[in-house]
């Protein structure tokens, strides 16, 4: 289907156990925007409106199907914006450029593997990105100014990069293991929350800015943090006790009620303001002066560019946080200096 508008239909496209391709349209419904039962399907440039459900895509018991999309608009599909469940046979769900507006779920993923990059929800009601017993991996994903958990990994497992939360309740995980790495979270309830008892998780070279309870909370599962600014308007590093372990290192720490609850201090941790832009303006990148800068491991093995696609240690040194120190334009700085004798 190519350059095909259909409007106002209770379903806008349907697709049972055959190969779909569509390119160019546009589809209002006021229930599903399509239902897609197995096959391989591939969507580009498409706009969904209305309705319930944007897309709907279960591959039922049909093995080697998958499902992938770029730069979707799916707007005001007001139950899920994309639905990708696997009952009887794992789904593979591959989304790039895809903005979903006002969804109670932007995504919602059961099973199988979803892999997604440059996803926006915005004002998401109840979960902007949720995946259950599921393999995802996120980059430059976006979830913003949502009033539940910005992205819920509940099982299975889940990376993430170059993602940003605003508002809301933040990252809640309940998986094996998982990753957050070169990421802004801020102006939420909980930054980072694990609940898994058995569970794996690192946070690397994240801003955790503006919390207003629980910056990091192993409430179960054991956390490594490094590299990282954490900042709450209540408790910044938080381990339950007998249930969750928090290790530190490399960070900046800051909580106003307090800053470490059944953590031990890390030994190259900073106590002092990360002096960022204009934090007031939600710029979290650093600003001249910062202790953050030149203050981090060289964890490049694990991220080797910083939320804005600069390569990590950039001018030699490695910085605390989601942002590279990039100076002014026009500035030099010295990294080696050599001399000839002559």
């Amino acid at each position: 289907m190519n350059s095909v508008k259909l409007a106002e239909n209770q379903i806008g496209l349907y697709g049972y156990f055959s190969p779909v391709t569509v390119t160019g349209s546009y589809l209002s419904s006021t229930n599903y925007g399509c239902i897609l039962y197995g096959g391989v399907v591939k969507m580009d440039n498409e706009t969904f409106e209305g309705g319930n459900y944007g897309i709907y895509y279960d591959p039922y018991t049909q093995e080697g199907c998958s499902f992938t999309a770029s730069q979707l608009d799916i707007r005001s599909a007001s139950s899920v914006g994309i639905y990708s469940i696997g009952r009887d046979v794992p789904s593979q769900t591959t989304l790039s450029g895809v903005t979903i507006d006002g969804s109670a779920y932007g995504i919602y993923c059961t099973g199988g593997t979803l892999v997604t990059d440059q996803v926006t929800v915005n004002k998401p009601t109840v979960f902007g990105m949720y995946a259950y017993n599921a393999t995802s991996q996120h980059d430059r994903l976006q979830i913003l100014d949502g009033t539940s958990w910005g992205v819920y990994g509940n099982l299975g497992e889940m990376n993430l990069s170059n993602i940003q939360v605003r508002g809301g309740h933040g990252v809640l995980v309940n998986t094996k293991s998982s990753r957050l790495a070169s990421s802004l979270i801020s102006g939420t309830t909980y930054g980072f929350y694990t609940q898994s008892a058995d569970g794996q998780y690192e946070v690397v070279n994240c801003t955790l800015a503006d919390i207003g309870y629980l910056g990091i909370y192993a409430n179960r599962g054991q956390i490594s943090v490094a590299n990282s600014i954490i900042q709450s308007r209540a408790y910044a590093l938080y381990a339950e006790n007998g249930r969750g372990s928090i290790t530190s290192d490399h960070n900046i720490v800051q909580g106003t009620t307090r800053t470490y609850t059944n953590v031990a201090v890390g030994p190259k941790d900073i106590d002092k303001q990360p002096v960022f832009v204009n934090a007031a303006s939600r710029d979290y990148r650093l600003n001249s002066g910062s202790p953050a800068i030149n203050a981090g491991l060289d964890l490049s093995h694990l991220v080797s560019t910083d939320l804005d696609g600069n390569a990590r240690g950039s001018f030699g040194g490695y910085e605390i946080g989601a942002y590279e120190y990039m100076n002014p334009s026009g500035s030099v700085r010295i990294v080696q200096w050599h001399e000839t004798a002559q």
